[in-house]
């Protein structure tokens, strides 16, 4: 299993490294049965399905969820596609194991996916990217930690353990350039708030202008950067980003 990955944006990212074995504890419990929150310093928040407002196109809908057991394949082919071009890709199926594993990280981390669905009223009800006897097609995802236990062991620009930190989100090839990406962030941050978190970090590719203009016009403030000797480490430097949600 590996750790938990670094930021992918619309057109780059940092791709999902192989680590040691991360253990993951059980979900926490209330005394009904519902699943609270990781942290025991917050306040009982209990978790439940969430509900993200959805994005309108003239064709189609774009709409964000938590993760089902239904929906690793498909995102697995997201994260793969995303980091393709990238000398640290990941084969399909270490892929489906990480999603596999996110199912089981709440309260400690969460995957969202987005599904894109052709619009009921439209004269095309089967638009070309829409997978044959399927209502929509995922197109991107976004993956969020709340606690170290489902983070990377970073070497530098470490983000507070208990404060949310935000993975990655990887947008489909052909999808890119519609917005999608700032959708899924805000909806990470909507997520993060409603289990009791009110402050974000994430990483970014020094260099990278499009996710850096991203995360800032989103109102991230960078906190911190590596120095580029971190090469020398066979290491890719990066900036630290915060944003109070």
């Amino acid at each position: 299993m590996w750790a938990t990955p670094r930021p992918c944006t619309l057109s780059s990212g940092i791709a999902p490294r192989r680590a040691a074995h991360c253990q993951f504890t059980g979900r926490a419990t209330s005394s009904d049965g519902r699943v609270m929150p990781y942290h025991d310093s917050r306040e009982n928040v209990p978790h439940m399905r969430h509900e993200f407002e959805p994005l309108k196109f003239e064709h189609k809908v774009f709409s964000v969820s938590e993760m089902s057991v239904e929906d690793i394949s498909a995102a697995s082919v997201v994260l793969t596609r995303a980091f393709a071009a990238s000398p640290q890709y990941i084969p399909i199926q270490e892929c489906k194991e990480y999603c596999r594993s996110m199912l089981d990280r709440m309260p400690e981390g969460a995957m969202l996916v987005g599904k894109m669905h052709p619009v009921v009223a439209d004269e095309d009800p089967s638009p070309s990217w829409l997978p044959e006897g399927q209502e929509s097609r995922i197109v991107a995802t976004a993956s969020i930690s709340f606690c170290s236990k489902s983070r990377e062991n970073f070497l530098s620009l470490k983000p507070p353990d208990d404060d949310a930190y935000l993975c990655n989100i990887a947008v489909d090839t052909s999808f890119r350039r519609m917005g999608l990406a700032k959708h899924m962030l805000q909806c990470v941050e909507h997520f993060s708030q409603s289990q009791g978190y009110h402050t974000i970090y994430l990483h970014v590719r020094l260099g990278d202008e499009a996710a850096n203009s991203l995360y800032e016009q989103a109102g991230y403030k960078q906190v911190a950067a590596d120095s580029w000797l971190v090469k020398l480490q066979n290491r890719t430097p990066n900036a630290l980003y915060c944003k109070e949600i």
